[in-house]
């Protein structure tokens, strides 16, 4: 008995502090489409089918004023029963996006964090410390009777607080 009790009470905390395994939602099979209700039919048509097709379909921005877009993801799966029904209750549906995943690994591909340089300044990206420091006093060594650098003090990490006075 003692033993079941023990290990209740060393186990409990462990297991109650698991983290539950984190769910990715794949996007490769979903479209996103526009649709432009004109009417109120049109926009409750509208906005049954999405509702009626939860988990597959869902509104991204939806309009809240007759004439003005909607636009909404749907999964291959439904697409096509929901477009047919939509397009049925009247309401013209242009597709968007062809495949949101593709799309999101394309847009993860091109802020995927690249290792920088250190020696160049440029204003493509955020810049380093490390070279933000050395290419402020390379522009005051290099333009002395326009540029100044005064030393402002330290950060908490103990770096250099410079600033740069363009001007005389």
């Amino acid at each position: 008995m003692f033993g079941l009790f023990f290990l209740a009470v060393i186990c409990w905390p462990i297991a109650e502090g698991t983290p539950a395994p984190e769910i990715v939602r794949s996007y490769d099979s979903y479209r996103v489409y526009r649709s432009t209700p004109e009417t109120e039919e049109a926009q409750a048509a509208l906005d049954r089918e999405i509702r009626l097709n939860e988990g597959k379909c869902e509104f991204m921005k939806e309009a809240h004023k007759l004439g003005l877009p909607s636009d909404f993801m749907c999964h291959n799966a439904a697409a096509e029963d929901v477009l047919r029904r939509v397009k049925n209750a009247g309401l013209n549906v242009e597709t968007m996006i062809e495949n949101v995943g593709s799309l999101i690994k394309e847009g993860a591909e091109e802020h995927r964090r690249v290792k920088r340089q250190t020696d160049n300044m440029n204003w493509d990206n955020y810049q380093r410390y490390d070279t933000i420091i050395p290419w402020m006093e390379q522009l005051a060594a290099d333009n002395p009777g326009f540029i100044s650098l005064t030393d402002m003090g330290r950060s908490h990490e103990d770096r250099k607080i410079l600033m740069l006075k363009v001007g005389n």
